[in-house]
């Protein structure tokens, strides 16, 4: 059966009456053509329909491959705060870094001996003070190992008068100067009982402790304030805090692994009593006030 005139495959005619009706033919042909060729309006339909559910089962692997990511970051950068924590030590007489008055600025001279100043030159990092006065704020984006890559976003914004922390030291591996005054040695490294069990610095979350606390620099933190926010903060039964230890490791825990009321804020003598046996300590030893 020939093929209808308008698709037939033939060369143009030459006078020009004839070329203008072989144009006119030719171009309803492709026309009529395309339109054979094109989608349905139930095709576009399954279309975006298969496109929706590829997303909604790509996205969620996505977020979780965020995540743990995010995480793994995070452990990263407490493994780093945990080798230059020993540092430090080894370069100050075994002695462990205060933890820094929260109720004075970061750029305060009497915190000039907190973690967050003392410790980072001994890795050749600036100290804390230094940072906010270059303005370099250590928030969530940033290679700082100040900062989780997984923190809440600060609010307000950070400033020398008002310093963010995603991370804080352990409040009780330091004796403070109150203590001292009383008479209680500094904790030194070599005295910890069990440092791979003995937590050095934990996560916080630095919009909650500032809220709670209205101090300009919330740089420690008790196992009150321990904060959970991997893969997310949103459910902090199921949620997991990344912890540094003394003997240089870090690791992701729930914070029922690492909170055990009231011992955890009772003094060493209470966490330490024999009778009773921790998988993790926030005192590092039994004689820590």
């Amino acid at each position: 059966m020939p093929e209808p005139t308008e698709w037939r495959k033939t060369s143009p005619p030459d006078d020009a009456e004839g070329q203008r009706s072989y144009i006119m033919k030719s171009s309803f042909a492709n026309a009529k053509h395309r339109f054979l060729k094109a989608f349905t309006l139930i095709e576009l339909l399954v279309v975006i329909a298969i496109i929706a559910i590829l997303a909604s089962m790509l996205l969620p692997a996505l977020a979780r491959a965020k995540a743990s990511a995010q995480q793994t970051k995070c452990i990263n950068n407490m493994k780093q705060w945990a080798l230059a924590y020993k540092m430090y030590c080894d370069e100050n007489r075994d002695f462990v870094p205060q933890e820094g008055n929260i109720g004075s600025l970061i750029t305060d001279p009497v915190n000039a001996i907190a973690w967050y100043n003392a410790i980072p030159p001994s890795i050749g990092l600036k100290a804390l003070t230094n940072m906010y006065a270059a303005g370099q704020y250590p928030g969530v984006s940033g290679s700082t190992i100040f900062a989780c890559p997984a923190a809440e976003v600060p609010n307000p914004l950070p400033s020398k008068s008002y310093a963010y922390f995603s991370y804080g030291q352990n409040n009780w591996l330091c004796v403070n100067a109150a203590e001292l005054a009383l008479g209680y040695a500094q904790t030194k490294f070599s005295q910890m009982r069990r440092p791979a069990a003995t937590i050095l610095m934990a996560e916080v979350d630095g919009n909650q402790t500032k809220s709670a606390s209205k101090n300009p620099s919330v740089s420690g933190v008790s196992p009150n304030f321990v904060w959970a926010r991997h893969p997310s903060n949103k459910d902090q039964s199921a949620a997991r805090g990344v912890f540094s230890l003394a003997d240089g490791h870090a690791v992701a825990l729930k914070t029922n692994d690492v909170i055990h009321h009231p011992y955890d804020t009772q003094g060493g003598a209470a966490e330490w009593d024999p009778t009773r046996s921790f998988n993790y300590y926030w005192y590092p030893t039994a004689t820590t006030p």
